[in-house]
């Protein structure tokens, strides 16, 4: 598959996932019937470690590998302990048990002393911290957090995206409560 295609399946993916999340509630029968337009799943992650009546798999990430594709991950929170890396085919290729991970986000060419790496974080509700991790070039993770950074927030944290400067090249981290603090 050519490079082009790849970028193209990632962005039908997102694009599947958006179309999804706006979609009318699962709740009810009746609400289903009012629904149009939908599409299936060609492909479907693995179920998280735990029982399938407790798998808590939640926020994905997508890292595209620039110099193989076809090798890019896809990187999901467990909302009941961890982060896990699937392969494009939703196969589970790497497991973090590192706490109650909520969302996750993801930077290319973050410098950190004399190497340029991609990041992924997390909002961790199990220590109320954001999660940092390195991407190795097979997609498994490597903790890099020098410390803990720890919300002051009164609730738990919740929400949680990155932005990377276009002028300064700087990364920012952000994170909210559940109750939007």
């Amino acid at each position: 598959m050519k490079k082009r295609d790849w970028y193209m399946f990632i962005f039908l993916l997102s694009f599947v996932g958006y179309a999804a999340c706006k979609r009318m509630s699962e709740g009810s029968k009746k609400e289903s019937e009012e629904i149009k337009l939908t599409t299936t799943a060609k492909y479907e992650t693995e179920p998280m470690p735990q029982k399938y009546s407790d798998d808590a798999a939640d926020d994905p990430a997508i890292w595209i590998n620039a110099r193989k594709p076809e090798e890019s991950r896809i990187i999901g929170t467990d909302k009941m302990g961890g982060l896990a890396v699937y392969n494009l085919t939703g196969k589970q290729l790497f497991y973090y048990a590192d706490g109650k991970m909520n969302n996750v986000d993801l930077r290319y060419g973050f410098v950190l002393s004399e190497d340029t790496i991609d990041v992924v974080c997390a909002s961790n509700r199990s220590n109320q911290c954001i999660s940092i991790y390195k991407i190795n070039t097979d997609g498994s993770l490597t903790n890099i957090a020098a410390r803990t950074v720890v919300s002051q927030m009164q609730g738990d944290v919740y929400g949680f995206c990155m932005h990377k400067s276009p002028l300064t090249g700087k990364c920012f981290a952000f994170v909210n409560s559940k109750n939007g603090e």
